[in-house]
């Protein structure tokens, strides 16, 4: 095993899948004898558990005046501070925006930095697409970092083809997984009455695309479906009531049950007839891994970072995301197929995301440090607390 180094996270602690992958991922490394540090500018809005061997930071200073997005920019200073006062070897940022705050922290702040500074680039593809300017703003600011990761084929790519990122400096790295937690039911239950629950794991945004719902349950109820499509995730607005007042205006109330974000998510994975994911764009998904893992029976939207896991009929199943017709068709089957065809494909779903647990997780983590230290050498930076990892 490498010879424990200090890693600091910088993210925020609120609700969202980076959270509590930076939580889960500092909990690992502290049980594998490392000093972690988690230094967020929102202390006050954790969600996820932290236990207490990880010292939490807090950039956001004591007058709590300004609003966030404002006082982000003013955390990348209270950030270099702490960077030159704790001295970590590592440095990690999570989502894109800190991952630019990180940047110009390496290329103005810390331009004497000895700590490695890496950025976690999780489902900014679509931002890339649709902005020029986002573009350049990336790749002007991510030539601060020393590395950049992503959990995304599709990301990591164009890492490479649009802000003409090294290869040396980016790495694929799949999210953690607790695959002893996220198991299959010890007995999955007997269903009592004839209404499906459909499990929609996911905040409510337009990028996790909840609208779709509404006609698909229009084709259920006039096919005859006695189903309920269970949300679990943060309310966002304005769009959650947008949501609501679609769901109001089509009579489909007891059709739906917006439970807001849930601690213990297992649960609803186990309960669940079906869990249905229909998001525009993704990284790879907690709630997607973390599902077949459960050995749900699990629909997707078919974009690229799905269909990255999924085999359609295999170990889940695919549809296509603009056609409320199909998808409604695609439930039904699902929900209707022989128990010993959709027992394999539970089966081969946690086959699938076993790779993704804690010990190749980490095996790879340690991997991509000691890959982008190299690099770091190589370009010229010869400072001795990068050797260490």
């Amino acid at each position: 095993m490498p010879e424990p180094i200090q890693i600091a996270f910088f993210t925020g602690l609120g609700q969202g899948g980076a959270a509590k992958q930076v939580v889960e991922t500092a909990h690992l490394l502290a049980a594998r004898g490392h000093r972690v540090q988690i230094m967020t500018y929102n202390r006050h809005k954790s969600f996820y558990k932290v236990n207490a061997e990880i010292e939490i930071i807090d950039l956001q200073g004591q007058s709590r005046i300004l609003p966030e997005p404002i006082d982000k920019m003013f955390a990348v200073i209270r950030l270099s501070r702490a960077v030159r006062t704790s001295a970590p070897a590592v440095v990690i940022s999570y989502t894109t925006m800190l991952n630019v705050l990180l940047g110009l922290a390496g290329r103005c702040l810390l331009r004497q930095h000895s700590a490695l500074l890496i950025g976690s680039d999780r489902n900014s593809v679509m931002r890339y697409n649709n902005s020029q300017l986002w573009i350049w703003i990336c790749r002007f600011f991510y030539r601060g970092l020393d590395g950049i990761f992503s959990n995304s084929q599709s990301t990591w790519h164009n890492l490479h083809a649009l802000l003409q990122i090294p290869p040396e400096k980016t790495h694929y790295l799949a999210n953690l997984l607790d695959t002893e937690y996220f198991c299959p039911s010890p007995e999955r239950p007997v269903k009592t009455n004839k209404i499906w629950e459909i499990l929609v794991p996911a905040r409510i945004t337009a990028q996790k695309n909840q609208k779709i719902l509404i006609p698909v349950a229009l084709e259920l109820r006039q096919k005859g479906i006695d189903f309920r499509f269970v949300l679990a995730g943060l309310h966002t607005q304005p769009f959650t009531s947008e949501l609501l007042a679609m769901i109001q205006d089509n009579h489909l109330q007891e059709s739906f049950a917006l439970l807001g974000q849930q601690e213990d998510i297992r649960q609803l994975y186990w309960h669940s007839d079906l869990v249905f994911m229909p998001s525009l764009y993704e990284g790879l998904s907690n709630s997607l891994i973390e599902a077949m893992a459960c050995e749900s029976l699990v629909l997707c939207s078919d974009i690229p970072e799905f269909s990255e896991h999924i085999r359609d009929t295999q170990n889940g199943y695919l549809v296509d995301i603009n056609q409320p017709a199909a998808i409604g068709d695609k439930i039904i089957a699902i929900l209707h197929q022989e128990r010993s065809t959709a027992d394999q494909v539970r089966s081969q779903a946690r086959q699938s995301v076993l790779p993704y647990g804690p010990q190749t997780y980490y095996q790879h983590f340690m991997s991509m440090l000691d890959q982008f230290s190299q690099a770091s050498l190589s370009a010229g930076h010869s400072q001795s607390t990068r050797k260490s990892t």
